[in-house]
């Protein structure tokens, strides 16, 4: 199963559990307020770190959530992502190739 099909699947539950109308509305509360704008987004993104201190509270009590609270974390990448309308397989396939011509390290010294 290639990444998009994953996106497509996980994007669908997010509708179906109202997610997607949830931000949509907030979006259109805001978006009168110039000083407001992409305050949904942040507000959405910053879910990502409860995902991420959830998987640190993981492995600091050895538990074996923690692969399931990094699933979280990329479910709710590919959820975000899908509400803005980007196609993450080929983002992260360019991604990638930028990286792959990085240096060792980014070229820092340990």
């Amino acid at each position: 199963m290639d990444l998009r099909v994953i996106q497509r699947i996980v994007f669908d539950e997010y509708i179906k559990n109202g997610y997607l109308d949830m931000w949509n509305s907030a979006a259109r509360i805001l978006k009168d307020n110039q000083k407001s704008k992409g305050i949904v987004d942040l507000a959405e993104i910053g879910l990502f770190a409860t995902e991420i201190s959830e998987t640190m509270e993981d492995i600091r009590a050895n538990d074996i959530g923690e692969k399931e609270e990094l699933a979280d974390l990329i479910i709710r990448a590919l959820n975000y992502a899908s509400r803005k309308g980007y196609d993450m397989e080929t983002a992260i396939l360019a991604k990638h190739q930028i990286n792959m011509e990085r240096p060792k390290l980014h070229g820092k010294v340990i």
